[in-house]
């Protein structure tokens, strides 16, 4: 499980700049740290950028086609320079710890690792599960 490079790929589109913030933040206080983090900017009227997040990478569209090209636009953007995958929306947060949670199921699946969790309104969380 060390040296797994995780790459996140942020979906957007006209996003508040507070919440894509927020969103950069959760991803790059995991423990282990991202090896990338990615915005795709599915054409926003106005361009998004986030000074407070140098080290993130941007891609911009010409049009929006909608965020599952965008999630897999930025899965082949990121390709083989990363072993894991994390898919986060502009409003969305990683919880802390969610890649050290998530990270044994690289074992149980190799070849194509998966794993999902989810938190509810009142803040009782979901375990992950591989598959």
């Amino acid at each position: 499980m060390h040296g797994v490079r995780i790459g996140v790929v942020v979906a957007s589109w006209n996003s508040d700049v507070g919440w894509l913030g927020e969103a950069l933040a959760s991803a790059w206080s995991q423990e282990p740290a991202p090896h990338r983090v990615l915005v795709v900017d599915a054409a926003s009227p106005q361009p998004l950028s986030s000074p407070a997040w140098p080290a993130t990478e941007w891609l911009r569209l010409d049009a929006n086609a909608g965020t599952a090209l965008a999630r897999n636009l930025g899965a082949r953007h990121l390709g083989d320079d990363v072993d894991l995958l994390c898919f986060l929306d502009h409003d969305d947060r990683l919880l802390p710890g969610a890649f050290a949670t998530g990270l044994p199921c690289e074992s149980v699946r190799p070849v194509a690792p998966a794993w999902s969790g989810s938190c509810g309104d009142h803040g009782s969380c979901r375990p992950p599960s591989c598959w």
